[in-house]
């Protein structure tokens, strides 16, 4: 069945939206949800170190402010349905500490990892986000020269136990 025009604009103005976001940094406030639920790593770090329990869904990760100095591109994109589907690429070097490992001390080395993100929309607004880090990699990148409680306390912060979903 063909897409109609009207349709087709919407697919390339949610692609659109979130590539600016990442690639130019330009925040678009309206695109989330203020019920947005995010199950990305970073994010759920952050979550559980949540001084208020009420508000720990809200707090999402910000890279350029760990990463300062980063290149963070759109390696691709894809939407289906209510979904968009970003494949990203991040080049940087760790300056400043993470949010979720605070006690880690950041080692100025280069990182170059990759990841994916997953926006799942209601209407123009995104009300879900996951996705994966490539850990193992910025593990080998950043990671040199630390001891193995800091990496160890890093990691441990990102890793994400299974979520039971209901059925």
């Amino acid at each position: 069945m063909p897409k109609s025009p009207k349709h087709d604009e919407t697919i390339v103005d949610r692609v659109t939206r979130i590539r600016r976001m990442i690639e130019e940094r330009k925040v678009d406030a309206d695109i989330f949800s203020p019920f947005l639920t995010s199950h990305a790593p970073a994010d759920v770090a952050l979550q559980r170190r949540a001084a208020n329990p009420a508000e720990a869904e809200k707090i999402t990760f910000d890279v350029h402010k760990v990463f300062p100095d980063s290149s963070l591109s759109v390696i691709e994109a894809h939407e289906t349905g209510d979904t968009v589907v970003i494949r990203w690429r991040l080049r940087a070097k760790w300056s400043t500490p993470l949010p979720f490992a605070p006690k880690v001390k950041p080692t100025g080395r280069p990182i170059d990892i990759t990841g994916t993100q997953i926006y799942r929309f209601v209407g123009d607004t995104i009300a879900e986000k996951n996705g994966e880090i490539d850990l193992a990699t910025f593990h080998e990148q950043a990671c040199q020269g630390l001891s193995f409680e800091s990496c160890q306390e890093m990691l441990m912060a990102l890793a994400r136990s299974p979520v039971a979903r209901p059925e």
